[in-house]
């Protein structure tokens, strides 16, 4: 196959891929039977003409999808601990987990395409670009629907809350998670521009660079950014705003600790984001309404399972973490089977066992956990495996911070290392992870941790030292014939 045809072949493997990342938060998060097959089905479909390609010698293999080779070996021992699951009769419904199967076959696959096509620092840009673009429009339509008052749109099976913004998804938690995630990859690509180089003095210089910003791409993106921060305030996740605050608090002081540099501009930057965000935008849109709720949640007490006061809007998830984490006590090594929590918690199993529900009035869909969630259907074994390979790609992250030269990937990595810690507080409370299309992204995060590590970097290679060209010896000492 001749060699030039690897770019264009890329370039349009890459944007198809884009284009399933684009389709994915439309139906309802792909939180329904027919949503969820049809993203798994997309993933796993465009996977396989991309592993077609590297066998046909199409596309090079990248440099990524070598060294990554255990987070997608983590990955498929996931798959197949679930296939077990079904084939021991561990699973106490097939259904459920055959489902759940299919969807993690789907992600594994998107962590393989985005390693076999992100080859270098141009693709990165325009990847995590779009997915930024993606989450905009999303937020875009959050707002507008919620501002408009619109209740129910035809293409669309949810009737809209008048009071929080859900945007494509169902529960106003859930756009929450996918805007923390968007605004993580906001903070890297703002961060991306700023440079090392020391503010000049002379009036000129600093007037011709305020020129560049009014016109660069980056002031955009952080206007952006704004619109993302009003949306997550407008959804009115207490555990979302914390989460995200938290984890932007957090990658400042990574940011200025790993790269042991106190860059002026940079740490400007981070504090703008917290002032403007936060005190002046937010507060004109519903930042008070937000307040409300974290007071309610602290005045208004009820009496749980145990005996023990607890804030009377959190009754049902902190009732539901008790009796999850019974769940997972009496299924602690292989767990329930993969998606069968609604079943087994609320009507009990094939087996005749009770319900784990301890109130009757309280059914749930999900456990407002994932730790806990995770670890009740797919056992220890599952939640090490998955834990693995959250640490493992955190850990690569980390060292591209640290070790990648230039500012471009070490910018990139904080902004991916945010939205994961942030989905992972978030996950505290609410069930991100238990949304396809929130999934996908996660995955996808973890994923990019080690492209950013090990993707051919242009400036790494323009600052690497040459080596010296050997002169040739003097006619006189070239040995005789």
């Amino acid at each position: 196959m001749p060699a030039h045809l690897s770019t264009p072949t890329r370039s349009v493997l890459l944007i198809t891929l884009v284009a399933i990342y684009a389709w994915a938060p439309i139906p309802l998060g792909s939180n329904r039977d027919w949503s969820l097959s049809l993203l798994a089905n997309l993933l796993l479909a465009h996977a396989a003409c991309t592993l077609l390609c590297l066998l046909t010698k199409t596309i090079a293999p990248t440099t990524a999808l070598k060294k990554a080779w255990p987070l997608l070996a983590l990955l498929v021992a996931v798959q197949v601990w679930v296939d077990i699951q079904l084939a021991t009769q561990v699973s106490l419904y097939h259904p459920p987990t055959r489902a759940a199967l299919h969807l993690g076959c789907g992600l594994s696959a998107a962590a393989f395409s985005v390693l076999a096509l992100l080859e270098t620092r141009d693709h990165l840009r325009f990847f995590v670009g779009a997915l930024f673009i993606i989450g905009v429009l999303q937020a875009l339509f959050a707002g507008l629907a919620l501002l408009s008052g619109v209740e129910q749109i035809s293409l669309l099976d949810k009737v809209f809350r008048g009071d929080r913004a859900t945007g494509t998804f169902v529960n106003p938690n859930h756009l929450a998670g996918f805007m923390e995630l968007t605004l993580g990859l906001g903070v890297g690509l703002v961060l991306t521009s700023v440079s090392n180089n020391p503010l000049s003095s002379h009036w000129t210089e600093r007037l011709r660079r305020l020129v560049r910003l009014l016109t660069s791409p980056v002031l955009r993106t952080r206007l952006w950014m704004v619109l993302l921060v009003v949306v997550l305030v407008m959804t009115r996740s207490r555990t979302g705003n914390v989460a995200f605050f938290a984890a932007l608090i957090a990658g400042g002081a990574l940011w200025f600790l790993i790269r042991q540099h106190l860059n002026r501009k940079a740490l400007v930057l981070f504090v703008s984001f917290v002032l403007i965000d936060v005190v002046i935008v937010a507060d004109y849109f519903g930042l008070d309404k937000l307040m409300d709720r974290f007071e309610q949640t602290a005045t208004v007490n009820v009496t749980s399972s145990t005996g023990a006061a607890l804030p009377g809007r959190d009754r049902g998830r902190i009732v539901a973490a008790e009796d999850t984490w019974r769940m997972w006590q009496d299924n602690f090594v292989t767990g329930t089977g993969a998606g069968t929590f609604p079943y087994v918690y609320n009507f009990g199993d094939r087996r005749g066992s009770a319900p784990y529900r301890s109130v009757d009035t309280l059914p749930f869909l999900y456990a407002h956990n994932d730790y806990l969630e995770i670890g009740a259907e797919y056992g220890a074994v599952g939640f090490s495996l998955l834990a693995g390979a959250v640490l493992l790609s955190t850990y690569h992250g980390l060292m591209a911070i640290r070790r990648r030269r230039g500012q471009t990937l070490p910018a990139l990595s904080l902004g991916l290392i945010m939205g994961i810690v942030s989905l992972l507080i978030h996950g505290v409370t609410d069930g991100n992870l238990q949304i396809p299309a929130n999934a996908l992204w996660f995955v996808t995060f973890l994923t990019l941790c080690w492209v950013t590590r090990y993707i051919v970097s242009a400036e790494a290679d323009a600052s690497a030292p040459t080596p010296p060209k050997r002169q040739a010896p003097h006619p006189s000492q070239r040995l005789p014939i």
